[in-house]
């Protein structure tokens, strides 16, 4: 047994491996079939029930019809996969923080005020980390991302974020992006960006400190710590 999977009997290994289990847990759900022939007043107290099940007792989830015909995926010993790990509001949130780091000094020169006040009103809370902390937070490492193409929304902010994170995974196991294809650029979309091992190194070191000290401190229990 690696040292990996030795680490996770420690109090932070344990926090990995149980966000793993409900990785793996996630894709074992009922069938839409099945859900129909719940009692419609009961349904919500009858699935709150079974997830209550499944979670005191991982092993009874294989009982739990799947729609998806998903293989489990247990090897997140490299470290940039337990980005796949993230809940949607955190991945979200991860992923429109790092764009407005890439995008923070092309929106800081706005200074027309209806254009400014569209910014606001685009970016929400992320304008003040914008105008920010935001300018100062990627260094070198933003020039790659900056495509005279993006649009300066949240969804084309989020794109440079979601490059970014794709970058670092490259490539996943198939079986792994079989998980969530949201989540995934296409292949050619990376082509342009830098595919050395140190660059890649430090991208994911700058994603993993915005994660664990600026969007979701809880989660640093899931990555080797920083200082």
């Amino acid at each position: 047994m690696d040292a990996f999977y030795l680490s996770l009997v420690s109090p932070a290994g344990a926090s990995l491996m149980e966000k793993t289990a409900d990785f793996n847990r996630s894709a074992h759900r009922p069938d839409p079939a099945v859900l129909a022939d719940l009692p419609e007043e009961r349904r919500e107290e009858i699935l709150s029930l079974l997830n209550a099940r499944l979670k005191e007792r991982p092993f009874l989830r294989r009982s739990w019809p799947s729609a998806d015909d998903f293989a489990d995926f247990w090897d997140f010993s490299f470290e940039p996969r337990r980005l796949m790990l993230l809940d949607d509001p955190t991945f979200e949130a991860l992923i429109l923080r790092f764009g407005a780091a890439v995008w923070a000094p092309k929106l800081g020169r706005i200074v027309d005020r209806a254009d400014v006040a569209q910014v606001k009103k685009e970016l929400g809370e992320l304008h003040g980390y914008v105008t920010g902390q935001g300018r100062l937070a990627l260094g070198e490492l933003r020039t790659p991302f900056l495509s005279g193409r993006t649009p300066l929304t949240r969804q084309g902010l989020g794109r440079s974020g979601l490059l970014a994170v794709n970058l670092c995974w490259s490539p996943l196991p198939p079986e792994l992006a079989a998980r969530r294809p949201e989540r995934l650029v296409e292949p050619e979309a990376l082509s342009a960006l830098p595919a050395s091992e140190v660059f890649r190194k430090k991208l994911f070191d700058k994603l993993k400190r915005m994660l664990t000290k600026e969007v979701a401190p809880p989660w640093r229990n899931c990555f080797a710590s920083m200082v």
